[in-house]
């Protein structure tokens, strides 16, 4: 597996992969709508240079996963929007290998002590990753989102990396 930087050529990639709503919600919040568009997706990233997109790519160079390398605020470096492609290389342990890229990218990029994510509490399949690559829960932070009318909680997670 091996990572290469998003550009916007690969917007079918990601938007193949975006089926529904709730697939929309579970990886990026309510940042983005439903459906996506090229012309959302151009903006976002203009508006929001500090976010480094990337797609992860199979040794047979068929695109897996997007997600994004978080730089700016308070929690930083940050991955973000994680989303393995496509059911069918869902529950393979592909999340793992590519967070993992994702994580020596940042430790190239930046040389951070931690990483950051966010989850939604919900979300037990992302929870169990992360989890298997060392990522424990930070009690003091909890936000909300609204998505259809109903509150769902976010959970912040850290790794020490030193």
């Amino acid at each position: 597996m091996f990572l290469k930087k998003y550009n916007d050529t690969d917007f079918e990639i990601l938007n193949n992969w975006v089926t529904d709503p709730d697939t929309l919600f579970l990886f990026s919040g309510s940042a983005w709508l439903y459906p996506l568009s090229f012309d959302q997706l151009k903006s976002f990233y203009l508006a929001n240079p500090l976010r480094r997109p990337y797609l992860a790519f199979s040794d047979d160079n068929i695109p897996i996963a997007f997600g994004e390398i978080i730089t700016g605020d308070d929690h930083s470096p940050r991955l973000g929007r994680l989303l393995i492609g496509g059911t069918e290389n869902r529950g393979k342990g592909l999340g793992t290998r590519f967070i993992q890229l994702l994580i020596q990218e940042s430790k190239k990029l930046f040389n951070p002590d931690l990483m950051y994510l966010f989850v939604l509490e919900d979300n037990l399949g992302a929870i169990r990753c992360y989890e298997k690559i060392g990522f424990i829960f930070d009690s003091e932070i909890r936000i909300s989102e609204n998505y259809n009318g109903v509150q769902k909680s976010i959970l912040l997670m850290t790794l020490a990396l030193k």
